[in-house]
């Protein structure tokens, strides 16, 4: 289906990227409290290290996955290795609705996942779980009926802008890649991008 070739694809390109051992996308739904990594059901209770940065919302890059309290080698491997979650919320109108997603590379080759490394993977993850998102929707909707040609498209560009931000971390070059896709998607002239600070400013 395609959110396994995006599953499989991205997979393959964040590993390269962080040079890490695996990299995993795990999903916490704070009503009904259930989390799952990819689509496999998750007890929360046994979570481990992905399961408290996901309930708390906060990032946690820990060097030692074996230190870390919330440590389950049933979750987190018996292999000492390094570990980055970094979690996005999906708000909705109640926060107790709100889905909040996590970004997951295990395993740096490098021993420590890095300052630099965990603001890369910080800009990267909403275009991951947009674009993660928008496949398995596409998934969903294709085994009905067959979608639109614009639906196909938007799913492409969106799939191809992730691959291209997974190679291209420099903010101008980004801000470009963005600004073209949605430029040539909606075959306007020019493409505008407005920034708003989380306080609204």
């Amino acid at each position: 289906s395609d959110r396994e070739n995006f599953i499989s694809n991205i997979t393959k390109r964040m590993i390269s990227h962080f040079d890490c051992r695996t990299f995993e996308i795990w999903k916490y739904e704070k009503k009904g409290d259930k989390i799952f990594r990819f689509n496999e059901s998750i007890d929360p209770t046994e979570a481990g290290i992905v399961g408290d940065s996901l309930t708390r919302d906060q990032t946690v890059n820990c060097t030692i996955n074996k230190m870390s309290s919330y440590y389950n080698p049933n979750i987190d491997g018996e292999v000492e290795e390094s570990i980055l979650s970094i979690p996005v919320i999906e708000r909705s109108k109640s926060d107790d609705d709100n889905i909040i997603f996590s970004i997951v590379v295990r395993g740096s080759q490098h021993g420590i996942f890095t300052k630099d490394d965990e603001d890369a993977l910080k800009n990267l993850a909403p275009y991951i779980l947009l674009a993660y998102s928008n496949a398995e929707s596409y998934t969903n909707v294709n085994t009905a009926f067959n979608t639109t040609r614009i639906e196909q498209e938007s799913l492409a560009a969106l799939l191809e802008v992730v691959e291209l931000l997974s190679s291209q971390l420099d903010s101008d070059k980004l801000t470009d890649i963005i600004l073209e896709k949605g430029r040539q998607l909606t075959n306007a002239d020019r493409c505008s991008l407005f920034l708003l600070s989380e306080d609204k400013e």
